[in-house]
């Protein structure tokens, strides 16, 4: 559950592990638009590993939901606060966003990751970064 709280036209989020996340919501603008929310990340960055894939076919990107949804999320000694899995079905490739609240937790995320058996992965993994999240605009999903 997070803990929320109005300060003058915006709203600060204070996520479970002590981040706190500013929103601020932009009104209406002259022109009688409205524009988009900034969130802007506090205190505590989130950081996110992101992992591209080849050779993914659409068979084995359902066994990856399926086997993810059945076992309730990411794997023992993963501290994750979410997933996201990008495909690209007529290239044959995949993003998966894996994101952390601290730099620690997703350390040790990518050391499970990186033991974890090549037939466990969507694909052929070409590249890994571990990425430190500076801007978002708008809400994710």
């Amino acid at each position: 559950m997070h803990d929320r709280t109005v300060l003058s036209g915006s709203s600060a989020v204070v996520g479970p592990k002590g981040g706190i996340r500013l929103e601020r919501s932009l009104d209406l603008l002259p022109t009688g638009e409205i524009a988009s929310r900034i969130i802007e990340l506090r205190r505590l960055p989130m950081r996110v590993r992101v992992v591209r894939f080849t050779d993914v076919t659409a068979e084995r990107m359902q066994e990856l939901v399926a086997r993810v949804r059945d076992a309730g999320g990411a794997p023992p000694g993963v501290n994750s606060t979410g997933l996201e899995v990008l495909f690209d079905e007529a290239q044959g490739t995949a993003v998966v966003l894996q994101h952390f609240a601290t730099a620690e937790d997703l350390d040790a995320g990518a050391r499970v990751f990186a033991a974890m058996d090549p037939g466990e992965t969507p694909g052929t993994r070409v590249s890994v970064d571990a990425c430190e999240v500076k801007l978002r605009i708008g809400s994710p999903g």
